[in-house]
């Protein structure tokens, strides 16, 4: 089992090579920062809208923000080194990403806020913050496989949820924060499961003989959208929904491109993902889910992936 140092939010603690560590320099969970919207297609009852935020790389390796239409883009990070992995916060209002800087140091960051308001990631695989920006989620690389673990951020709590008997990644966390999907190859083949923090009770999803990778969950946290491919030389991933019991499993997509990180929007409506194909490189497109319309957000020959729906207020 892994060996961690308790966590503490101001103490910064010493320990052997073995052990992993980090800091948290508070990350300004009073934060409410809203996006200024570009041009937004449509509201919500609340009056806000939602854009697409990714990481391209045209002018280093950066984060930007486009509306529905894939018009209006505007760049949203201009440091040095590189930023990727952008994330809505519910709890924050606001982007969480990663951000390495020249020293290689990488740390994940609040956008609009300074570099002192940061995790600095040392040792930690895979992080990623609640919706309510009070604990992370993490994984353990051990010579059995990686397991899944979560600490809570001001009391240095740390629970392991997933054991690394098996190889145990690309978990994402439902809006609620109460359920975790993530992939396993605990059956000999790589298949979806479902988590309940709480209680640990785990749910098999998918049994097959297909390679599951990336997920989304729906914002009433019902179903879930993930790529999946099967094993055939020279097969591309496709994108399917599945109810969060493992029933109603369907095909979202069938494209001779291959499907890769993907974002159900925050109306429910659609879902935004990253896709590679031969004519236009790395590109960020959207679906809508009453009838199937297919919106391609980026273009340019550039890498464009990572998508994640954003509130705007106009």
């Amino acid at each position: 089992m892994a060996n961690f140092p308790k966590m503490k939010l101001t103490n910064l603690k010493t320990t052997s090579r073995d052990q992993r560590t980090w800091v948290w320099a508070s990350l300004v969970s009073t934060a409410l920062f809203i996006f200024t919207a570009c041009v937004p297609s449509g509201k919500d009852e609340n009056g806000y809208a939602q854009n697409l935020v990714y990481c391209s790389d045209r002018n280093g390796f950066n984060l930007y923000q486009i509306d529905e239409l894939g018009q209006w883009e505007k760049q949203l990070t201009f440091e040095e080194g590189q930023e990727w992995h952008p994330k809505w916060n519910e709890g924050l209002q606001a982007i969480v990403y990663y951000a390495q800087n020249e020293d290689e140091e990488v740390k994940l960051k609040v956008l609009n806020q300074s570099d002192k308001d940061s995790l600095a990631l040392i040792g930690l695989k895979d992080v990623q913050l609640f919706p309510n920006a009070r604990s992370i989620l993490f994984t353990v690389k051990e010579e059995t496989g990686k397991g899944i673990w979560m600490s809570n951020l001001t009391e240095g709590e740390m629970k392991e949820l997933v054991s690394s008997d098996f190889n145990n990644e690309f978990a994402s966390i439902s809006h609620d924060g109460k359920s975790i999907v993530f992939t396993s190859d605990r059956t000999g083949r790589i298949e979806l499961f479902k988590l309940d923090v709480a209680t640990l009770a785990l749910t098999q999803l998918t049994d097959n003989h297909s390679i599951e990778k990336y997920t989304s969950w729906s914002p009433d946290g019902q179903r879930i959208v993930f790529n999946m491919r099967d094993t055939t030389e020279g097969a591309n991933e496709d994108l399917y929904i599945i109810n969060t019991n493992g029933t109603g499993l369907e095909q979202l997509t069938n494209t001779p491109y291959a499907e890769h990180e993907m974002a159900w929007s925050l109306d429910g409506k659609k879902i935004a993902f990253h896709a590679t194909s031969i004519a236009d490189g790395d590109q960020i497109y959207s679906i809508t889910l009453a009838d199937g319309h297919f919106v391609k957000i980026t273009s340019g020959n550039f890498y464009h992936g990572e998508p994640t729906w954003v509130k705007v207020k106009p």
